[in-house]
């Protein structure tokens, strides 16, 4: 199993809980755990975490092409509305593939297809820990006819009002709910979960990104705050003045008295070395990979880190743990600079 955020072979002490897991009711995947992905695209442009493109991905192993001959079989299914064998077949392929985003975000929705709330909670949790989810265009393309995906979802709409107080119910509802592009619902949903279900930590973290701020009620007026509120559900646009945030050079933060030191070469292979306030250093190194705000620094010794960044210029960036605390701060990266001769 890989070895993920909050294992100290990687010298960080921030643990991920999936309040939904339930042992063996998934036995292809250990859902306890983030999924972790391994992403080798560039940055979207703008994004503010610019940086030249790592390396090609590796080509595929027999049986990994024949792991996605299977998955296009579960696909066929699904499409024709064979749920069950859909969902056992997308669990076959991602005993080969478990690091594939898509395979678990289709077991999932095959699980929501035939009614199964809580196993789908499980799975969501554990993806949305570390990587987006689907939007509406690829979602709906799963189907033979979207009016099956909206019987399926008043059924789920259905259920949560006759049991409001399932918390993984409602937290798949937000999923959607986010899929559709729904954002004020999803909020709604994603306060009943984080109420119901306080160990939530990527419930938390969504509601955190979809929370509109309060409307300064004095001087605005009812139209103005609802196009406040539409606003704030999209992402925020970089700063005019931020030019992102080259990641290739040497980079040094501190915690709790811990050392942490990263160094990206121009091919985009990494040295991650952290060096305790007690206790011998640790220093990993392997592939980087990156999409969007998340990093993947991959090890062949221990497994994969995922953390989510934030330029905060050309010379820093935020560091942070998906699924840890939601009041934790993070790392703050600091360029480390050649000393002027």
């Amino acid at each position: 199993m890989p070895l993920v955020y909050g294992m100290t072979a990687w010298g960080i002490q921030t643990v991920f809980s999936n309040p939904y897991y339930v042992q063996a009711a998934l036995p292809a995947f250990d859902y306890s755990q983030p999924i972790v992905v391994n992403v080798f695209d560039a940055p979207a442009e703008g994004d503010g975490t610019e940086a030249a493109g790592p390396p090609a991905v590796p080509e595929e192993s027999p049986e990994v092409q024949q792991a996605y001959v299977v998955f296009e079989e579960a696909r066929k299914a699904f499409t024709a509305g064979d749920y069950a064998r859909a969902f056992e077949l997308a669990e076959q392929a991602i005993r080969v593939i478990p690091k594939d985003p898509v395979l678990h975000e289709f077991a999932a929705l095959s699980l929501f297809a035939k009614g199964d709330f809580g196993r789908a909670a499980i799975i969501l949790n554990s993806l949305l820990a570390a990587a987006p989810g689907m939007d509406w265009t690829t979602l709906s393309s799963l189907y033979g006819n979207t009016d099956d995906y909206t019987q399926q979802l008043r059924k789920l709409e259905e259920f949560t009002e006759q049991h409001p107080t399932d918390a993984a119910a409602r937290f798949v509802l937000a999923y959607h709910y986010l899929v559709l592009g729904h954002a004020e619902a999803a909020v709604d949903e994603l306060k009943a979960v984080v109420e119901l279900q306080p160990s939530d930590r990527v419930a938390q973290r969504l509601l955190d990104t979809l929370q509109p701020p309060e409307p300064d009620t004095a001087s605005a007026t009812p139209a103005d705050t609802k196009v406040e509120a539409a606003e704030s559900a999209e992402p925020p646009a970089a700063e005019a003045d931020d030019a992102g945030t080259d990641l290739v050079g040497q980079w040094r933060a501190e915690r709790d008295g811990d050392v942490f030191e990263l160094t990206v070469d121009e091919d985009w292979n990494f040295v991650w070395k952290v060096t305790p306030r007690n206790g011998p250093p640790v220093e990993l190194t392997g592939p980087l990979g990156a999409e969007y705000d998340t990093l993947i620094l991959e090890s062949a010794e221990q497994g994969t880190l995922v953390a989510q960044v934030k330029s905060q210029g050309p010379d820093a960036f935020q560091f942070i743990l998906p699924g840890g605390p939601r009041d934790d701060p993070g790392m703050t990266f600091q360029r480390v600079k050649p000393e002027a001769k």
